[in-house]
């Protein structure tokens, strides 16, 4: 299996160590290019993804047959409402959007 894990902080990163134990090729992503290495170390490929806008998640989302979703605001900012809406609601309207391209992958949120 093919899978792409938006949001590698502390469960997305366990997600993706079982996965990868299991023989699967995993590709992590992070807000932060200070995470990549340790990424990379639970994953096949570590990306830096900063904001999951629709053109983005096309470009990474190719040969995934599966998207687990596991994010959470930046923990070293103050988190206020904006924060949060951003995270949660912009990310998962523009994965919905873009997953109408992928009609093959299996979503796991």
């Amino acid at each position: 299996m093919n899978a792409i894990i938006i949001g590698c902080g502390y469960v997305g990163s366990a997600v993706a160590q079982h996965w990868r134990n299991l023989g699967h090729v995993i590709t992590a992503t992070t807000t932060t290019q200070d995470r990549i290495g340790e990424l990379q170390k639970v994953a096949n490929q570590a990306i830096v993804l900063k904001r999951c806008d629709e053109e983005t998640l096309q470009t990474i989302l190719q040969n995934q047959e599966v998207v687990f979703l596991s994010l959470a605001p930046t923990a070293n900012h103050q988190v206020d409402s904006d924060m949060y809406e951003e995270t949660y609601l912009h990310t998962a309207n523009n994965l919905v959007l873009t997953l109408k391209h992928f009609p093959n992958i299996k979503q796991l949120i």
